[in-house]
């Protein structure tokens, strides 16, 4: 591994890192922006690509955030709180 892969691993992880914290785009084509380009560039093979998508912790974990990200767009949770403290008169 010579600089250059090095600098672009630091340039998708930064990238990761912002679109995560940013919320630019979902979670999981995040991830897969990441992985994509570093297949591209040459740093990734396919076959550790494919090997990475078939790792079942990494599935788990990429199905984690895509239904934590489906939650916060539907509302779940405001609306379960605001059911389950209707008679509250503040927020303490």
């Amino acid at each position: 591994m010579n600089y250059l892969d090095a600098i672009l691993v630091i340039v998708v992880l930064l990238f990761i890192i912002i679109s995560l914290y940013r919320n630019l785009v979902g979670p999981g084509f995040t991830f897969s922006i990441g992985v994509i380009f570093l297949g591209i560039v040459g740093i990734l093979t396919p076959k550790e690509i494919m090997l990475g998508f078939a790792n079942e912790q990494i599935a788990i974990i990429l199905l984690l955030l895509m239904i934590g990200d489906m939650i916060r767009k539907t509302s779940l949770v405001a609306i379960l709180f605001d059911r389950m403290f209707r008679k509250s008169r503040s927020y303490k």
